[in-house]
C-alpha cells in the first residue's frame, strides 16, 4: 500500500472521505474503524 502522502497527492483521500459518511461498520463510522484497525 502507498504511504498516506502519496494517497493524498493522488486525491484518493478526498474520495474516501466523501464515501466515509455513507458506510457504518459495527455501529461506528468507517473512518473510526480504520483508525482502530491501523493502531493495532
Amino acid at each position: 500500500m502507498l504511504p498516506m502522502s502519496e494517497l493524498e497527492y493522488t486525491g484518493v483521500v478526498e474520495k474516501l472521505n466523501a464515501l466515509d459518511a455513507q458506510f457504518v461498520v459495527r455501529g461506528e463510522t468507517a473512518e473510526s474503524a480504520f483508525r482502530r484497525a491501523a493502531s493495532r
